[in-house]
């Protein structure tokens, strides 16, 4: 009885220490599917962790974008108004410096050649005239008028057979500021005898020509000031 009972505790004995051995087993195996298990998840979760970065970068990035977007259309709508305001002052000063530009054409339109043939003869003309050719020497509208060489130069230019036309196709929107002080200096000067004072009625009492002349260079000069 005792033998046969030792026997039944040995196999009992036996069989839980197998089970043992086996649960090890089990273990060691389950911990190595971890472990392998584990690989795939780090490896994931560094994708997911450089994926959740770069959409924070793109977004970060988008936004950056849309906020550029939004002061550029700022920017557009305050520059298209100043453009507007702009556009309306130029067409302003346009519409007040045309009665300029139609009152020089008609001085220009009133000049006949025996007039201009007038002036070239004087061979001692009157002070007004040279004052009067010198402003128009001053706006030189070939360009290559050379003011400092006086009535040598008004001849030179009178006898240009283009000449008026030449005035009446003038650069106007290219003169100088300091080509109207020179003309406005010679305009305003100061004469004792009202007589010899730079004006249409004292003009036309010397020369049609000069006359003309002179109401072309206040008409551009007028031109001058509204466009400005």
């Amino acid at each position: 009885f005792a033998r046969t009972e030792n026997k039944r505790l040995y196999d009992r004995l036996d069989g839980g220490l197998v089970k043992l051995v086996e649960a090890g087993e089990a273990v060691d195996i389950f911990a190595e599917e971890l472990r392998e298990k584990k690989i795939i998840v780090d490896a994931k979760s560094k994708e997911v962790t450089e994926m959740i970065a770069m959409i924070k970068e793109r977004s970060a990035d988008a936004a950056s974008k849309q906020e550029y977007a939004a002061q550029k259309e700022v920017q557009l709508t305050e520059e298209l108004a100043i453009i507007k305001v702009e556009k309306k002052e130029a067409e302003d000063a346009l519409a007040e410096a045309e009665p300029a530009l139609e009152e020089a054409a008609e001085a220009l339109n009133q000049l006949k050649k025996e007039d201009i043939t007038e002036v070239k003869q004087f061979s001692n003309p009157p002070v007004a005239v040279i004052s009067v050719m010198q402003m128009v020497l001053e706006l030189k509208p070939s360009g290559t008028e050379n003011p400092a060489e006086g009535w040598k130069a008004a001849k030179l230019m009178l006898n240009d057979p283009q000449f008026i036309n030449k005035l009446k196709n003038y650069p106007k929107d290219n003169m100088k500021e300091s080509q109207v002080k020179k003309v406005q200096k010679i305009m305003n000067k100061k004469e004792a005898d009202p007589k010899k004072k730079l004006t249409e009625e004292n003009l036309k009492r010397v020369s049609n020509a000069a006359t003309g002349l002179f109401k072309w260079c206040s008409a551009i000069l007028n031109y001058y000031g509204v466009a400005k």
